[in-house]
């Protein structure tokens, strides 16, 4: 039993030991800080220290983060990462790139690792419902499939290589507005930075206001399998009543299992409860795993909402509740707001976030006002991602109702050009 939960902890189809920090391209071996590279003076109070500076603040250690802080670090920016938890570790992501990605991980230099890590090329997809099945090829749009557990150490530690400052285990909060900048603390630090780009997700973005009303009733869950019976080089998507389901290989023999619904559905059942009930209900994705099995913990994420976006913090909204992210702080990734996760572009998303943020925040480094600043991202982002963001609104509420979705499969299988303009409508520019 002891050797069972070593296993999954480590992950060893990775090339991962979580417990030393380790990993396949053997550049990082104990470089993550768990606590601030700073020490308190002897007999100094907690709550009293001297304030730490850098240029530009990453509050968020995800994809957008990592992608922001690599892309300013690689151009001389004085840059500190600060990330709440631990590397490596599961995180609730389909694991799918698609192929836009591509683009950005090469202009970040960090491509190549991410081949060599194992990451698996994705050619096809599959959509199945009610019985019924859709396979259509990718084309330009082919991806890449690789586990965050991999993913995300190697682009923390290309930061770091790159000149970036990593905080690993450090919290933040308290972010505020204070005159050309900002301020926060981390730990028992206090900072200041010219600029800060938030990548903490929505939930977990510093609080500068009281915590508003969460409306979302949607909820997210994640594990590993072995032995799934599914063909590498294929993402493949179950549909069901009130959310749906993605599988892909990714590197080594573990299979991603990530499903999205919404909580009326879950009806309070422990994860391994609800999954074995999904795959007696669903006799595609049951035949997927009848000899399958788990090999990590489920990971789960709560109140998924969508429709609201918000690429800059603000001090209040339009009906005055306030918000809890600074005025003029630069959002990206899940912080910015939630693509649907039926279109597999959230990680490619996330990563263009970043280094549009970036771009921006060099700008506040050489002298541009933050006001400014913050009005040409929006500009930016809403430019990228809102039309593929309408889109994935509009094929929603079809993912979750089987027997609206059921109809729509064959025409996907026979007119390639309708599958083709779908995939390309939810995807960046090629």
């Amino acid at each position: 039993m002891g050797d069972e939960k070593k296993r999954r902890a480590s992950h060893v189809s990775t090339g991962f030991r979580a417990d030393s920090f380790t990993f396949s391209t053997g550049r990082l071996q104990n470089q993550f800080c768990s606590k601030p590279r700073f020490r308190l003076a002897r007999g100094a109070s907690k709550r009293f220290v001297t304030q730490f500076s850098c240029e530009v603040a990453v509050l968020g250690g995800g994809l957008a983060g990592t992608g922001a802080a690599l892309s300013l670090a690689r151009s001389g920016v004085d840059v500190a990462l600060f990330e709440a938890g631990t590397l490596p570790r599961h995180r609730v992501c389909g694991e799918f790139l698609s192929p836009e990605s591509r683009q950005t991980l090469a202009r970040l230099g960090v491509l190549p690792r991410i081949e060599a890590a194992g990451a698996r090329a994705v050619n096809s997809a599959r959509f199945c419902c009610d019985g019924k099945s859709a396979r259509f090829d990718l084309g330009a749009a082919a991806g890449l499939s690789i586990s965050r557990f991999a993913l995300d150490p190697l682009l923390v530690g290309a930061a770091q290589n790159a000149g970036a400052r990593v905080f690993l285990a450090s919290k933040t909060r308290t972010l505020e507005r204070v005159g050309d900048g900002f301020e926060f603390e981390s730990g028992a630090q206090k900072w200041r930075a010219k600029a800060v780009i938030v990548a903490a997700g929505r939930a977990k973005s510093p609080k500068s206001a009281r915590k508003t009303e969460d409306e979302a009733r949607f909820c997210g869950l994640k594990a590993h399998f072995s032995g799934v019976d599914l063909e590498a080089g294929e993402v493949e998507m179950h549909l069901f009543r009130g959310g749906y389901c993605g599988l892909v290989r990714v590197e080594g023999e573990a299979t991603n299992a990530c499903l999205m619904t919404d909580y009326a559905r879950l009806n309070g059942q422990a994860p391994d409860a609800f999954w074995a009930q999904l795959c007696r209900e669903n006799p595609a994705l049951g035949a997927r795993f009848r000899r399958a099995t788990r090999i990590c913990e489920w990971q789960s994420t709560g109140n998924v909402s969508f429709g609201r976006f918000r690429p800059i913090g603000e001090s209040g909204d339009e009906n005055g509740a306030p918000n809890a992210v600074a005025r003029g702080a630069l959002c990206a990734g899940d912080a910015a707001g939630y693509i649907h996760p039926l279109t597999g572009d959230g990680m490619a998303m996330a990563l263009r976030a970043g280094e549009l943020a970036g771009a921006v925040a060099r700008q506040i480094r050489g002298g541009l006002e933050i006001e400014e600043a913050a009005r040409l991202y929006r500009a930016a982002w809403r430019r990228e991602f809102a039309a593929r963001l309408q889109l994935a609104a509009r094929l929603h509420p079809f993912a979750l109702r089987p027997r609206l979705a059921r109809p729509i499969l064959p025409f996907l299988r026979h007119f390639p050009a309708l599958s083709n303009a779908l995939v390309r409508g939810t995807r960046g520019a090629l």
